[in-house]
């Protein structure tokens, strides 16, 4: 297991990796590695796979999709026809919320397939002004996030529009460290808990448990890096039973917290 480190908290995307993708190995396989950015990577031309916390996602060209801060990753490239692209690592804690917005989540990782000529240009962009030292290469570089997020958000693509879901996702970002269960999220928006359930699963492709959760074990991750608390500790601050974390982290991430600790 890898741990990648990068996040700093900052509110206003920073580009941290940029790069062009076009001598992988044939077969290759990296991970499984865990980062604390937004990762985004557009395959141009080649195959591949990308096993996002135990799920594998086939990745063929003219495919763009988001990788997200606390994923645990193995990607693998096709051995007669590796992917070719581009990607390019994102540090802003306000990024998450715009891809909620554009229905870009763990479970549903790839933007839509009719966005991809614009989306790869604003990668392109992006290695144009990487490349740059200047004040004003920094702030253009910036500028190609929020194109890309637009570029994202425009138009009736993803859900974008569904408060209903925004705001479910913001009780559970709010609330995440009370002890607080579906049932309680589904009386918060005034919906029986099934019928919540199911209509959230229709909106997001996972369920309200689920989702909930993986925000838990992802906070989790960050309290288990900084080293200040025990296993005890970090459950009660992400909302969760301590008799229960261990087995709920390791069916999220892989591994105990204990063995997450010693990678850290």
């Amino acid at each position: 297991m890898i741990v990648q480190k990068k996040f700093t908290g900052r509110e206003e995307p920073s580009v941290c990796y940029c790069e062009r993708e076009y001598d992988l190995t044939p077969g290759a396989v990296f991970g499984p590695v865990v980062r604390d950015v937004y990762i985004v990577e557009l395959c141009v031309e080649g195959y591949g796979s990308a096993i996002i916390n135990g799920r594998e996602f086939e990745v063929s060209p003219r495919k763009c999709y988001v990788l997200l801060p606390g994923d645990t990753v193995t990607h693998t490239a096709d051995k007669r026809d590796p992917r070719r692209g581009i990607w390019f690592g994102v540090d802003s804690i306000t990024m998450g919320r715009y891809l909620r917005r554009a229905g870009i989540t763990s479970e549903n990782p790839f933007a839509p397939d009719e966005l991809f000529d614009e989306l790869y240009g604003w990668a392109e962009k992006m290695l144009e002004y990487w490349e740059g030292e200047s004040v004003g290469d920094s702030l253009l570089l910036t500028s190609c996030v929020y194109g890309f997020l637009g570029t994202l958000l425009k138009g009736e693509n993803g859900f974008s529009s569904d408060e209903w879901v925004e705001r479910v996702i913001g009780i559970m970002g709010a609330r995440y460290n009370e002890p607080i269960d579906v049932s309680d999220i589904a009386d918060a928006v005034g919906l029986e808990r099934a019928y919540f359930s199911a209509l959230f699963q229709k909106r997001v492709g996972t369920s309200p448990y689920k989702y909930l959760t993986s925000m838990r074990i992802r906070h989790a991750c960050t309290l288990i890096k900084s080293g200040d608390f025990n296993v005890s500790q970090v459950a009660l601050a992400v909302g969760l039973d301590p008799r229960n974390f261990s087995r709920l982290f390791k069916k999220e991430t892989g591994m105990t917290p204990n063995e997450y600790k010693k990678l850290s």
